[in-house]
């Protein structure tokens, strides 16, 4: 897991307008593909850069932002004389898999584990592969093909990524008593 001090200088820019993010709307709310506009001002641009430390030119911000437009995490516009930030599905992405990443795994008091069965059609091969590796950040581990257990209380975050990846009718949640593996 990538502590705070490790975390790349695109990390934490997405991290920090996430965070504007969720004051605004709750994560668990996004569907697959969701495009969320977000005005900035002037005051809370200063703010992302004093949250990264960050204590060059606005020229260097400026730059930076271009980058990240460049690598399609997030698109920018002027709105009511704002400059407006949207984060794309793949600026999304990254930002919950930050999240997932930063998320405080406790194992269960109960000792039970959460057990996820899944299907995704090789059509959705990408999906598929996106969704799996989601799992694996939040602690999961492979016990067959596509049967996986995780000993932690993620079963919100879980349900988020589902349905974030608009995987369903392809996936079934239990709550097992033990594991032998």
């Amino acid at each position: 897991m990538k502590t705070a001090t490790k975390q790349s200088k695109t990390e934490k820019i997405l991290w920090a307008i996430f965070g504007l993010m969720k004051l605004i709307d709750d994560i668990y709310h996004f569907a697959p593909g969701a495009r969320r506009v977000y005005s900035l001002s002037n005051v809370e641009y200063r703010e992302i850069m004093r949250k990264i430390q960050w204590r060059k030119s606005r020229n260097r911000f400026a730059k930076f932002i271009n980058d990240l437009k460049r690598r399609g995490y997030l698109k920018t516009r002027i709105e009511k004389d704002k400059r407006a930030v949207i984060l794309t599905p793949k600026g999304v992405e990254k930002a919950l898999k930050i999240t997932l990443e930063r998320s405080d795994k406790k194992k269960r008091k109960d000792g039970k584990w959460q057990m996820i069965i899944w299907d995704v059609p090789e059509n959705y091969k990408k999906t598929r592969n996106r969704f799996r590796d989601a799992l694996k950040l939040l602690g999961y581990q492979q016990l067959q093909e596509s049967v996986w257990i995780c000993p932690y209380s993620v079963l919100k975050e879980t349900e988020c990524l589902i349905r974030f990846y608009g995987v369903e009718s392809y996936v079934r949640l239990f709550l097992i008593s033990e594991v032998e593996m």
